[in-house]
């Protein structure tokens, strides 16, 4: 768990997380919180993760409605002759300019 993500677990909660391999095409996933700070009881949930669907852990690929953009800039650059570099926020990938 990153400590610099939200989560609803206290300092001294416990995250207990488990992947298993169900067969050639399937893994499941389970996690176990416990937490008496702010829990009356343990909880837990499960997910299967099928390989007929892209796998991407959540927390990296939410939101990215803007990928296929991005992307596509890229490509414009690149078809321009200029070599896309990262940077950061919104000037990644716009051409440098000397100072």
């Amino acid at each position: 768990m990153n400590p610099l993500q939200p989560s609803l677990i206290s300092p001294t909660g416990k995250l207990t997380e488990r992947f298993s391999r169900w067969s050639k095409d399937q893994v499941l996933y389970e996690f176990t919180v416990e937490d008496p700070t702010l829990y009356t009881q343990t909880w837990k949930g499960e997910m299967a993760l099928n390989t007929s669907q892209p796998l991407y852990e959540f927390a990296c690929h939410e939101g990215n409605y803007a990928m296929p953009g991005i992307l596509a800039g890229a490509r414009e650059l690149e078809a321009k002759g200029i070599k896309p570099t990262l940077g950061p926020g919104i000037s990644a990938g716009l051409p440098q300019t000397a100072n």
